[in-house]
């Protein structure tokens, strides 16, 4: 069977991880780089994890992935700023070379096109039409992009309401090192919900660290520029830890419009639809690993013929 999937997030992996069988596959991102939401972002010499930070395995199962692709336990500690109570953070996974690394591992094998866009789905052909006007024929089409993402591909509604919360993602240079007590902080202020020290994950040095805006503050601010929202979580992180000004330095600012999944589903966990097959964090739950659980969903439905195409 020739298979078209778009997108190089999780959910691909579980997807391709679990099909069974000799099938022709193409992968397309329109992306430069795999990972999705797990992409590690890269100035210069230095790495940022603007996108999930952690991953908090549930079962034995998707454990053993993450391991098998290079993750390690979280390095330091996690406080939560608001209760002033140490996070058990004894199962939290992080990569040193940034948790796009997972998908690096189990995709390297398969034929992945980056930096091309899908712009539309033709779902009775099975028809994938690029930004260049050019089109391909599949026998399948999985797609793990957020269900508002693909809506707007194939024009049909998989959902009546909006499933993700934006996030705004602030990268900065850490000049004084001493400044910070703890590897990560779970909310530290009324403006940031997540701040981590790339000491978390990896022994680079100079010192980095990510801050997540919080929902609210996130969609409030999505439209404003970025130098504005800069100043605004810098200047939140300098107050709120007490430290000089000149402590730390915006290097990247990143806005992610589809974040943070707000729904649980108790169905299949993907949605068939003529020659399509959507799978991802929406159509089962909130976690990376619900994004994984979602393709191996749908890849065993596919090995068991319970899906016909």
């Amino acid at each position: 069977m020739k298979i078209g999937i778009i997108g190089t997030g999780i959910s691909v992996v579980g997807f391709l991880k679990n099909l069974k069988g000799g099938h022709d596959v193409k992968v397309f991102d329109k992306a430069f780089k795999l990972g999705g939401r797990l992409t590690m972002h890269r100035i210069d010499k230095y790495k940022l994890n603007l996108g999930a930070q952690y991953i908090n395995p549930r079962s034995d199962e998707f454990k053993e992935v993450i391991l098998n692709a290079g993750c390690t336990p979280l390095h330091g500690s996690v406080i939560d700023a608001k209760s002033k109570e140490i996070v058990d953070a004894s199962n939290f996974y992080v990569h040193e070379d940034g948790m796009d690394s997972i998908v690096k591992k189990y995709l390297k094998d398969f034929d992945v096109n980056l930096s091309t866009k899908v712009t539309g789905i033709d779902l009775d052909k099975g028809k994938l039409i690029f930004e260049n006007d050019n089109s391909e024929l599949f026998d399948l089409i999985i797609s793990s992009v957020p269900n508002q993402q693909l809506e707007q591909l194939c024009e049909f509604n998989f959902s009546n309401e909006n499933v993700y919360s934006k996030c705004i993602a602030l990268g900065a240079l850490v000049k004084d090192k001493n400044s910070f007590k703890f590897n990560c902080y779970k909310n530290l202020s009324k403006t940031i919900s997540w701040l981590a020290l790339s000491s978390s994950f990896c022994t680079q040095s100079p010192l980095t660290l990510t801050a997540h805006l919080t929902p609210e503050l996130s969609d409030e601010l999505f439209s404003s520029s970025n130098d504005q929202i800069e100043k605004i979580a810098a200047d939140d992180i300098v107050k709120t830890m007490d430290i000089k000004n000149e402590s730390i330095e915006p290097l990247k600012l990143f806005k992610w419009r589809y974040a943070l999944c707000q729904r649980n589903n108790q169905g299949d966990g993907f949605i068939k639809l003529n020659k399509l097959i959507a799978i991802g964090d929406w159509a089962l739950g909130p976690r990376v690993e619900s994004a994984y659980e979602s393709g191996k969903k749908a890849a065993m439905a596919l090995n068991l013929s319970l899906i016909h195409i």
